[in-house]
């Protein structure tokens, strides 16, 4: 079986394309799941205000917990 290899730019190439269709998708993650919050403080204001006050507590929710604040 022969090795292939490939230069480093290409490699650098096809990460680079992996990457680019992981922010895509992370965005569309993301922006689903903020206009899903919209949704809820619109329908739901108390429901939402119980779930901002037990999640904000956890550092690693700061950023989605941003988004509910200006969107509530």
């Amino acid at each position: 079986m022969n090795k292939l290899i490939k230069d480093p730019k290409e490699y650098q190439t096809l990460l680079n394309e992996v990457f680019e269709d992981l922010n895509s998708i992370n965005y569309l993650a993301g922006e689903k799941l903020i206009s899903s919050f919209e949704e809820i403080a619109n329908r739901n204001p108390d429901l939402l205000g119980l779930y901002w006050d037990n999640i904000r507590k956890r550092t690693n929710w700061k950023y989605f917990t941003n988004a509910i604040e200006k969107s509530a």
